[in-house]
């Protein structure tokens, strides 16, 4: 990087600071133009002293790429006639009106490339290749149309590649319209939907994963063709998870799109005959979707990170209604889900025969059905509670499913979070961090506590050295609180005051 002037703040436009940072005089469109700002987002000077240093940076990141300059117009300027063909820069910026999107071509820059290359009157062929790394696929596929006569600009491998992809796509399209040879007279997937949707097993699970589950098969099926039932195979898994990453979905979401036709085939396995034969056969035997691997397709999920210290300093100094700072309070120093906090109860607050204070998440709503869920929580010294009352601690709406972390999670975001982020890059910086900071907090401890007991503070695997079902033998049941307290007390929490 350049040397740059400092930084500096300055308050503008309805008291929003900015940060104010001198030009170099490379960047100076005139002699007014001595500066440029950028705005931290906030009214706040101290948050706004938290966003100084990474604005700060993305102006210079910014600066460096302009005054770095562009490779491709570098080249073709060691070839480029201004006499003959008047100004480069004028003729890469003229907008092409036929490209509607950055992955279409430009014709103009492929005009400039063809005048490059025959600046001397001779075709330049080093050039020209040397020009193919600043095109997209469409711009290389005319480019090479234009100085060579051959269809595809791309190695043999992949125009094999392109023509069985062609192939495959025309085998679905047939699929979708009916064009399968049906020889046993199987149903097709979507005369089976409603019979599972009655299926015992949606008896114990959530409402919205039940909707979510039956809302992505009619997807599934739109994708890969209204198939019988004993014509579908693991490669239609295939279709479905490579269509799915083609639309840019993540790897978790495509992972559920699978899995809901992997569960209808299941239903019909265990429940479904074929009572045209006797005796009665299964439609099938076996479910194809089992055993394929997605972990190839789709983006990676994007996990939360834990707040920084001065970020937890910032957000419990900001002005909030004493109820929202006592939720983010119990969320840090505690371990517990947002929505084993937003659903908390009076009568689940708890004191034990030494005095000790804790919440029983055994009684009221479980957040989630697992062994470590349903526990006791407790309570260090630095929370201060305000006196036991009746009814909930907390005023969220429920869902369908009786949940509040999604009313909760969308205010304390919207409220707190978002102010003490450093930057819109800052994104995974959200309320459920608190409870990576928990987490963190308790590894850090020396000695650091077994994953056992770290377990039954937060509530789920910490990952540790045992497998789940070792530790499960070890911790049957739920530590004494004295044993969790006796953790959570060694956490310092400079930031609650």
């Amino acid at each position: 990087m350049r040397d740059y002037e400092k930084p500096s703040l300055r308050q503008v436009k309805g008291d929003t600071w900015y940060v104010i940072i001198t030009k170099p005089e490379a960047l100076r469109a005139s002699k007014n133009d001595k500066t440029q700002r950028k705005s931290t987002r906030t009214t706040d000077r101290k948050i706004a002293e938290l966003r100084l240093h990474s604005v700060a940076e993305a102006i210079y990141k910014e600066w460096d790429e302009k005054l770095k300059g562009d490779p491709f117009k570098e080249i073709l300027r060691e070839h480029w006639s201004e006499e003959k063909d008047g100004s480069l820069d004028d003729s890469l910026e003229s907008p092409d009106p036929m490209q509607k999107n950055e992955d279409d071509a430009n014709k103009f820059k492929l005009v400039a490339c063809l005048k490059a290359c025959y600046a001397t009157g001779e075709f330049n062929e080093v050039l020209a290749d040397k020009l193919f790394q600043f095109l997209n696929p469409k711009e290389a596929r005319m480019w090479r149309q234009s100085i060579q006569d051959e269809l595809s600009p791309y190695p043999v491998h992949i125009q094999q590649q392109q023509t069985n992809e062609q192939l495959a796509k025309e085998a679905i399209e047939n699929q979708k319209a009916g064009g399968v040879l049906n020889k046993t007279g199987a149903p097709k997937l979507s005369e089976f939907i409603d019979a599972y949707s009655r299926n015992q097993k949606w008896d114990k699970i959530r409402n919205k994963t039940k909707s979510d589950t039956f809302s992505l098969i009619p997807d599934c099926i739109n994708i890969i063709g209204d198939l019988p039932v004993d014509q579908v195979y693991k490669q239609h898994a295939s279709q479905i998870a490579k269509t799915l990453h083609e639309d840019g979905m993540s790897n978790s979401r495509i992972k559920t799109y699978i899995g809901s036709i992997r569960g209808l085939l299941e239903h019909v396995i265990d429940n479904e005959l074929n009572t045209i034969k006797n005796p009665p056969e299964p439609w099938i035997t076996s479910n194809s979707f089992y055993g394929f691997k997605a972990s190839a397709y789709g983006s990676t999920t994007r996990s939360f990170e834990a707040l920084k210290e001065d970020q937890l300093h910032a957000l419990f100094d900001l002005d909030m209604p004493e109820n929202d700072r006592l939720l983010l309070s119990i969320l840090i120093t505690t371990g517990m889900r947002l929505d084993e906090v937003a659903l908390l109860e009076w009568e689940q607050y708890k004191v034990d025969r030494n005095g000790l204070r804790y919440f029983d998440l055994s009684l009221g709503s479980i957040v989630k059905n697992d062994k470590f869920s349903a526990r006791t929580v407790a309570i260090p010294d630095c929370l201060n509670l305000p006196e036991p009352s009746d009814g909930a601690l907390f005023k969220f709406s429920k869902d369908s499913d009786g949940k509040s972390s999604k009313a909760a999670s969308r205010h304390l975001n919207e409220k707190y979070i978002q102010k003490i982020r450093y930057n819109e890059e800052d994104d995974r910086k959200v309320v459920h961090s608190l409870r990576h900071n928990l987490a963190g907090f308790m590894l850090n401890l020396d000695p650091t506590p077994s994953s056992e007991i770290m377990d039954w503070i937060t509530g789920h695997g910490m990952e540790g050295s045992k497998t789940q079902s070792e530790r499960q033998s070890t911790y049957s049941q739920d530590p004494d609180v004295s044993v969790k307290y006796a953790v959570v007390n060694r956490i310092k929490h400079p930031w609650l005051k």
